[in-house]
């Protein structure tokens, strides 16, 4: 029914986040390039890699650490 159909497409989705993760760092490739192996859009692309990158949890250092730059969605460190 509906909600084995959801079930499905949530699952669906968590296996196209893990793919493009995969693709764009550890193979190195292009949003582009990732963009065109599964069949999305480089903008929907973008929108799955920003996702991946928000659901993970993040973990205070021990260390504080220098602030090079910020924006809406880098934050670039210095160590």
């Amino acid at each position: 029914g509906a909600a084995a159909a959801e079930r499905h497409a949530h699952a669906l989705e968590r296996a196209t986040r893990r793919e493009a993760v995969r693709l764009k760092y550890r193979e190195d490739l292009t949003r582009g390039e990732v963009a065109a192996l599964l069949g999305v859009e480089e903008r929907r692309l973008r929108c799955v890699l920003r996702e991946a990158s928000r659901s993970i949890p993040l973990v205070a250092d021990a260390e504080a650490l220098d602030v090079l730059r910020e924006d809406a969605c880098v934050l670039e460190m210095g160590v």
